[in-house]
């Protein structure tokens, strides 16, 4: 049965607990934003410190929710259509370290999209589970990355085949997106969890037609950040569970495990106010996105069609694009952007491309300013540089093999050492190396086409050869 979406369980409570005056006498020790300086509490909003409590009798308790957390948790479950779902308070790291623990135990396998974000290596580290490295598609002659194909997962699963979980990215930072359908059946005939990083496009559940949400197309579990909605706050995320590949008890034992037992309150009232104008609005906010991106589109071509290429007219039609995104394509490297009205969280420039990036919610951003940004672009006229062919072997890591003794080194005294840490070779997702990988020639020639200038941190000592010595 459908839940009563018109609430706000966990901003009910503390409003009542505010209301009811309860003197505080636990912590946090300012007491509700009566210990501040003055001079700090002209700065905040009017009460907002007084929703800085801790869990206590009405407000419930994130490490065992009862009250109102649990209720809020179910109505985000039932907004995403998942069987479970949490509230993450330390950001999407937990998330992958709980989606992980619910299928694995330490140094097993799993296979893990190169391309996915560092917080999944580093919950992969925590928990000692090895990935073995999916190699990237991308698009020809080009280090753009397509999302992983399913293609790449059946020969990943053929090749392990005792595989109890695969962790992709859904989408490329780029809006090119993974087709999830065909790789849910994949892993379901190799009876593996699919586990699926939705961070750069967590809308998809609100959207009238197009692309279905990770768990609507068949995953497990979604993972996903909160930085494409105006209103989702930088260290809050969502974590949606459902199916019988995982053990969602580990998933909530995990969450304890990990969650402060004085967590905040600031930050759950947010997300529980998130999730109940994402009922409200959150289709008619996401079609608005759209209608955005497809009038820049129709204008873009009257106006910058000699200079630059949109991206999905370069792409092959079966890969699917995001409709909240738009991405240009030049014919060289993007020199530099003069000063524009759109700021960098919604354009993002990284080589060749350009990528405009509308957030979900209440603030609307003229189409015109998206044109007038383009405008503003300067690029190079050369060709890009054609890659190599790079990591295209299916690579097991240790997730133990980070240590405290490394070398910062420069580019080519890099050539030849392993890499001591998770590195975007070319920011933030073309070419990407983990710890362990042996950094060769070519990587350092693709830097220095594209103009990347930064030292690398590597286990070995390139004066001595080898990997004795003291932390640099």
């Amino acid at each position: 049965m459908a839940k009563n979406q018109n609430r706000k369980p966990l901003c009910e409570a503390l409003k009542k607990h505010i209301d009811d005056g309860i003197i505080p006498t636990h912590i946090p020790g300012h007491k509700q934003g009566r210990a501040f300086d003055p001079l700090l509490a002209l700065e905040t909003k009017d009460g907002e410190w007084e929703l800085d409590l801790k869990g206590i009798d009405g407000l419930d308790n994130l490490q065992q929710t009862n009250e109102a957390v649990k209720e809020a948790q179910e109505l985000l479950a039932d907004l995403f259509s998942a069987e479970n779902s949490w509230f993450l308070i330390n950001g999407i790291q937990d998330g992958f370290y709980a989606a992980l623990s619910s299928v694995l135990v330490p140094q097993e396998a799993f296979l893990m999209d190169r391309s996915v974000c560092k917080e999944a290596w580093a919950a992969a580290s925590l928990g000692r589970y090895d990935p073995i490295l999916l190699p990237a598609d991308r698009l020809p002659g080009s280090w753009l990355p397509t999302a992983v194909s399913p293609e790449t997962i059946a020969k990943g699963l053929s090749l392990y085949p005792n595989t109890k979980a695969v962790l992709i990215r859904g989408s490329t930072q780029t809006g090119l997106l993974a087709d999830i359908e065909s790789i849910s059946s994949v892993c379901a005939q190799a009876k593996a969890a699919l586990l699926v990083d939705e961070t750069e496009a967590p809308y998809f559940s609100f959207l009238v037609k197009g692309p279905r949400s990770a768990l609507q197309a068949g995953a497990d579990v979604s993972i996903q950040g909160l930085q494409q909605f105006d209103r989702g706050p930088a260290q809050g995320a969502f974590l949606h569970a459902a199916g019988e590949k995982i053990d969602q008890s580990k998933i909530a034992s995990a969450l304890q495990l990990m969650n402060s037992n004085n967590f905040s309150y600031l930050l759950m009232a947010a997300l529980d106010m998130l999730r109940e104008e994402l009922w409200r609005c959150g289709t008619d906010q996401v079609k608005d996105r759209i209608l955005s991106i497809e009038f820049a589109k129709e204008k873009w071509s009257k106006s910058f069609g000699d200079k630059c290429e949109l991206l999905e007219n370069l792409v092959p039609a079966h890969i699917k694009k995001d409709p909240l995104k738009l991405t240009l394509c030049y014919p060289g490297r993007i020199k530099r952007v003069t000063k524009t009205k759109v700021n960098e969280k919604i354009m993002k420039v990284r080589g060749s491309y350009v990528t405009f990036s509308l957030p979900v919610g209440k603030e609307r951003l003229n189409p015109h300013d998206i044109l007038e940004a383009i405008g503003c672009i300067e690029a190079e006229t050369k060709s890009p540089f054609v890659r190599s062919e790079l990591q295209r072997d299916f690579k097991k890591i240790s997730a133990t093999v980070n240590g405290d003794t490394f070398f910062r080194v420069s580019k080519e005294e890099a050539v030849g050492c392993k890499i001591a840490e998770r590195t975007a070779l070319i920011p933030p997702e073309g070419l990407i190396v983990y710890p362990g990988e042996v950094i060769e020639k070519d990587h350092i020639r693709i830097m220095e086409i594209e103009g990347h200038t930064h030292s690398l941190k590597v286990m070995d000592d390139p004066v001595r050869g080898d990997s004795n010595g003291k932390s640099h």
